[in-house]
């Protein structure tokens, strides 16, 4: 073991004395320096391998790298000898990286870091060979056959082996749409440079096979040999709608997709969704033109795509893509409400429509419209969507919250009840009075405590969320005889719920003059129901009769404690009253 660590500090012993010879650190540093490598490379040495020893030296030479780096600039080191120390420092990162991923293989975030590390130092024919290393383990992994052509074109830029990685790759994952999607791009982005680079004429350029997107296409044909799926499809064509030299392949894949997959919804979707990005399919000009009015010209070719699609394929599914859409332009473009407002009015008026609305198409559409219509409009659109979700809570708030703007308690309060009445689970009606405690400020205490007693007398085990919320709402209102009361009628009511015992005790002790009777009364009554599972509950009790109460009464507390909660939380609370007596 020694003489290994022996031989590896020789290796590394040209660094050192180049950084002295510069003095780019004191000797003091310097012996702390070399004392860490040390340290490290006996770590690296033992039997049993370790990624954490190996990721801590590696972090720690980067470290030295930094440091190194700084010390050169601010004692203005000639950029050849930088140079040198960099290259040297790099050099031995990069042999420990190579052990590490030689031991631990497997991992292939390890090879990542490496690849990142050696790519930022900028030494990309090291980058190069990692890769080839690393495709002989994980063959199995596609997207890293990606990632080193995709290297390999941005930093190297050899299309050639960035093609040969690809087909090695397409040799063995036969139907993965990524790598052709990739050796696609390639072949185009590659044409396109090649033209920005030509002084050529367009004719010659057309002539030329890679020049002309030529071998794009003999990839689309050999792709589409083993995949046929339309989603693949359009992927391609998307890659190739960004190449003007392009176009007879872009048309080739639009008339493959038109042709295999004309009685598929998804397909008409996507071609309309085209048509917004300012795709013609007539001239595959993708170029924007001058007109103020650009958007309005490429909703009503999406419009017509549709009505044509719904002709074709009078299907639901057909029909809610349509609606669908427009309400996810609604979304997109709120600005240009107004103009798309038409288009859904128009859509909804027909009955294949009505009954495909979701009640997302309802919110967004009440969202996006409320600045834009009259209130009469508007609250017939939200009274439409109740009628078509009776039991959606966010539709009923909708129409809560535009009558809160009213003044009129009366018709606020009918509203109230009939959204009650309907709304039937927990979380909706927990919405339902959240709104009506926060927002209602034309109701009394009185008038909104007779709408939650009239709650209680028709289900009183239905809504035990609903009771913290309320009793919080009244303390918040100062009103403790009023609080006394809700408490004293809904906490006998079961399932028990300790967050009303706990706002009720924290109001009662807020007070100026504690009465230590009802308090006492109201820890009795919660150690009762959740003693056994709330070790917290009874210390807070000890605290309470030490502080206020009658410090005699602790013991008794201890030992009713002790014997109610679960065993593993009674040794809990016997070790937080120790601490507690002894503070």
């Amino acid at each position: 073991m020694a003489e290994v660590v022996q031989r590896n500090n020789e290796e590394i012993l040209p660094q050192f004395e180049e950084i002295i010879q510069l003095k780019l650190f004191t000797p003091s540093e310097m012996k702390e320096l070399i004392r860490k490598h040390v340290e490290y490379e006996y770590k690296l040495v033992r039997r049993e391998k370790s990624v954490k020893d190996f990721l801590e030296y590696i972090n720690y030479k980067k470290d030295f790298l930094k440091l190194a780096r700084i010390r050169m600039k601010s004692k203005a080191v000639s950029k050849k000898d930088r140079r040198r120390i960099e290259r040297m420092l790099i050099k031995h990162v990069s042999k420990l990286y190579d052990s590490m991923v030689k031991f631990f293989s497997a991992d292939i975030s390890l090879w990542q870091d490496y690849i990142d590390f050696m790519t930022k130092e900028k030494q990309y024919t090291k980058v190069v060979m990692i890769y080839d290393s690393l495709l002989s383990f994980h063959m199995g992994e596609a997207k890293l056959f990606i990632n080193s052509a995709k290297f390999l074109m941005k930093y190297v830029r050899d299309v050639a082996l960035a093609r040969r990685t690809l087909f090695k790759g397409i040799r063995l994952h036969k139907n993965d749409p990524l790598l052709y999607q990739e050796i696609f791009r390639i072949e185009l982005d590659f044409a396109s440079r090649k033209r920005r680079e030509s002084s050529e004429d367009e004719e010659k350029l057309k002539s030329d096979p890679v020049l002309s997107g030529k071998t794009a296409e003999v990839v689309y044909t050999s792709a589409l040999k083993v995949i046929t799926d339309m989603n693949f499809k359009f992927s391609l064509l998307e890659i190739c709608l960004k190449y003007k030299f392009a176009k007879s392949l872009q048309k080739k894949i639009y008339k493959s997709i038109k042709s295999n997959h004309n009685f598929e919804p998804e397909m008409w979707k996507r071609i309309a969704l085209l048509q917004i990005e300012g795709v013609n399919f007539e001239t595959f000009d993708t170029s924007c033109t001058k007109s103020k009015d650009i958007f309005k010209q490429r909703v009503w070719k999406c419009f017509n795509v549709f009505l044509k699609a719904v002709k074709v394929l009078p299907t639901e599914m057909m029909w809610f893509h349509f609606i669908d859409t427009f309400f996810e332009l609604l979304k997109s473009y709120p600005e240009k409400c107004e103009f798309l407002n038409k288009f859904l009015i128009n859509l909804i008026q027909r009955n294949t429509v009505q009954s495909l609305l979701h009640e997302e198409h309802y919110l967004c559409w009440i969202e996006n419209t409320e600045k834009h219509i009259s209130l009469e409009n508007l609250m017939s659109l939200i009274e439409n969507a109740i009628q078509a979700f009776p039991q959606s809570a966010k539709l009923w708030l909708k129409k809560l919250q535009y009558h809160l703007g009213q003044h009129d308690p009366e018709k606020f309060k009918q509203i109230f009840t009939e959204a009650h009445k309907c709304l039937k689970d927990e979380h909706s009606q927990y919405m339902l009075w959240q709104f009506m405690l926060q927002s209602c400020v034309d109701l009394s205490v009185s008038e909104i405590n007779a709408f939650f007693e009239n709650l209680i007398k028709e289900s009183p085990v239905t809504y035990p969320t609903l009771r913290p919320l309320y009793l919080d709402w009244i303390i918040s209102k100062n009103n403790l005889t009023l609080a006394r009361a809700v408490f004293a009628n809904v906490s006998q009511i079961p399932p028990y719920n300790i967050e009303l015992f706990r706002k009720m005790i924290s109001m009662e002790r807020s007070q100026k003059t504690i009465d230590v009777t009802i308090v006492r009364q109201l820890y009795e009554m919660a150690c009762l129901y959740f003693g056994s599972t709330h070790s917290e509950l009874w210390l807070d009790y000890v605290q309470f009769e030490k502080s206020y109460g009658n410090p005699m009464h602790v013991t008794n507390i201890y030992w009713t404690a002790v014997k109610q909660l679960e065993p593993s939380l009674s040794d809990r609370f016997i070790t937080e009253f120790s601490l507690l007596k002894t503070a």
